[in-house]
This record gives C-alpha cells, sequence and structure tokens, in this order.
C-alpha cells in the first residue's frame, strides 16, 4: 500500500497520490496544521458488491492527525476527494465511502478533466466506482415495443370499427 504524506495548515493546500487520487483541503478548514495522509488500498481489500462495479486502483484510506500525533475525530467542512477514472467510466463513475463491508454513495459528485470529485463528510475510505443499473439500457427496444403496442391498438380499433359496420350493414339490409 503506497502512501503519501503531507502537511496542511489553515491556508489549505492539496496532497496528491501518484496513482491519481488528490485530497483537496479549502483555506480555513483546518484551524492549525494537520498532518494528512492517503494510502492507496489494494483492490483485493476492497468490499465486493453486486450494485457497484469498483474501478480498480481507485480506493484510499484518508486519515488526518495533529502535528502531536492526536487523530483527527470529525472531518470538517471544505476538504474534497478527487479520483482519476477511465474516460470511458467518467460519466456514470462515482465516489463511495466504504463503512466496513457496505459501500454508500456520496451525495455530491463533480466530474473534470479526467476525474471525479467529491467532499468529503468523515475520515475514512473511499473508492470510485459506477454503479450497476437493474434495468440496463435496452437501445431501441423500448421504443420498438411501444410502437408494436399503438399498432396492436389501433389494429384492434380498425378490427372493431369493421365489425360494428358490418353488423349495421347486415341490419339495414334486413329491414329493407
Amino acid at each position: 500500500m503506497e502512501s503519501v504524506t503531507e502537511r496542511i495548515g489553515p491556508t489549505g493546500g492539496t496532497i496528491e497520490h501518484p496513482a491519481g487520487g488528490s485530497l483537496v483541503v479549502a483555506e480555513g478548514a483546518f484551524d492549525a496544521t494537520m498532518i494528512v495522509s492517503m494510502t492507496l488500498m489494494p483492490d483485493t481489500d476492497l468490499p465486493v458488491s453486486s450494485d457497484v462495479d469498483l474501478i480498480p486502483s481507485t480506493g484510499y484510506d484518508i486519515e488526518i492527525s495533529g502535528t502531536d500525533g492526536s487523530a483527527m475525530t470529525a472531518l470538517p467542512a471544505g476538504v474534497t476527494l478527487s479520483v482519476t477514472v477511465p474516460a470511458a467510466q467518467r460519466d456514470e463513475a462515482v465516489v463511495y465511502w466504504i463503512d466496513g463491508d457496505e459501500l454508500s454513495r456520496l451525495g455530491v459528485t463533480n466530474r473534470d478533466r479526467g476525474s471525479i470529485s467529491a467532499p468529503l463528510t468523515h475520515l475514512s475510505r473511499y473508492v470510485a466506482g459506477v454503479p450497476i443499473d437493474e434495468n440496463p439500457r435496452l437501445g431501441w427496444l423500448p421504443w420498438a415495443v411501444a410502437v408494436a403496442a399503438a399498432l396492436s391498438v389501433l389494429i384492434a380499433a380498425g378490427f372493431l370499427a369493421a365489425q360494428a359496420q358490418r353488423r349495421r350493414g347486415r341490419a339495414a339490409g334486413g329491414r329493407a
């Protein structure tokens, strides 16, 4: 597990991991200088999910502590994780919080120049992934089914109208 550590103070700063992740701390987010660490998690340590297709080499363990070694217990606002993702997955990828063996989607995800990012809510482990759609895109199939259904209704209505016309014709012919 490759780890990167930086000191970031009240003026803010960025820590960049060579695997493509970065952590941006906004000015004023920290009251004092903190030691910020990003550790790339092995893909084998990531949870398995039937709802999310995890993107390899995007899992990070984020730790922040004071210069005296005391662990930060609450993450202030203004800390954002950015993860580089392949272009083919960028439009659908989101950042997930790893909570034990569960994945929780973060509320806000931004896409920008080859990466996705989300503000972090607490210290933990995070990974990028693509939600697995229960109803995958079927292209033209839904339209074809809708057109076929509409045509069936029109044919049935025409058939019923023709039947009614014949009955009226027979009824009118029988009276004459």
